[in-house]
């Protein structure tokens, strides 16, 4: 049994209880053994750091490892659930977002009515995803103003179910002075994506649109 001898003490401490090996101590630190003969350590170090989390494990330390700074996992304050998939879980926030990614030359997407669109005239019903139109004169005034100038198009994402044989048409309206920058007739039905040139305007203002002669959902307006 090791003992180390105290001057002017008893008979010393007891070296039985220690447990430590050279694994156990930082590296360049040195105690001593159960002889009581010096043991330097040799545990493995390495330095803290930032890290920002990925789709994969990884370890930031490895076991039996001394961490000479401090270790930061970055955080992000736009780790919230409206800014994931509705249901789908990231780092333990469950996703609320059931919507669409809105894009700033959008006027409307699937429900995102950012132009401010509202009815004038004939059918026009804002569903959940689309914009219902219905025959006749149907029109929808924007009251968001927009500079057209540098556009080249603006289009239009609708699906034409039915209407008047031939009067299938589709108005763009400068809502200032109400007359008609541009326009599309004889449209057939089905799905479709209708782009007015709009490369030779050169101001700001409203944008209406008018349906004629047709039903059908409005889905997306763009300009490009």
């Amino acid at each position: 049994m090791g003992k180390i001898l105290i001057p002017g003490g008893g008979g010393g401490a007891d070296l039985d209880v220690i447990t430590a090996t050279a694994p156990d101590v930082r590296k360049n630190k040195v105690i001593v053994d159960k002889d009581g003969e010096p043991l330097a350590g040799v545990m493995n170090e390495q330095a803290g750091g930032t890290f920002t989390p990925g789709t994969s494990d990884r370890v930031l330390v490895p076991a039996n490892t001394f961490v000479t700074s401090a270790i930061i996992m970055k955080g992000d304050p736009n780790l919230t659930a409206g800014n994931i998939k509705k249901n789908v879980p990231i780092f333990g926030v469950i996703g609320s977002h059931d919507g669409y990614v809105v894009s700033a030359n959008h006027l409307y997407k699937y429900g995102s009515n950012v132009a401010g669109f509202y009815r004038d005239s004939g059918t026009v019903t804002f569903e959940s995803n689309s914009i219902y139109v219905q025959q006749g004169g149907s029109r929808m005034n924007s009251t968001k103003v927009y500079n057209l100038t540098g556009y080249t198009y603006l289009k239009v994402h609708m699906n034409v179910t039915a209407g008047e044989t031939g009067q299938h048409m589709l108005s763009i309206y400068r809502h200032s002075t109400n007359r008609v920058i541009k326009y599309q007739d004889g449209l057939g039905n089905g799905n479709q994506t209708i782009t007015f040139n709009i490369s030779d305007i050169y101001y700001s203002d409203a944008i209406d649109v008018i349906y004629t002669g047709m039903w059908g959902q409005v889905y997306q307006i763009w300009l490009e």
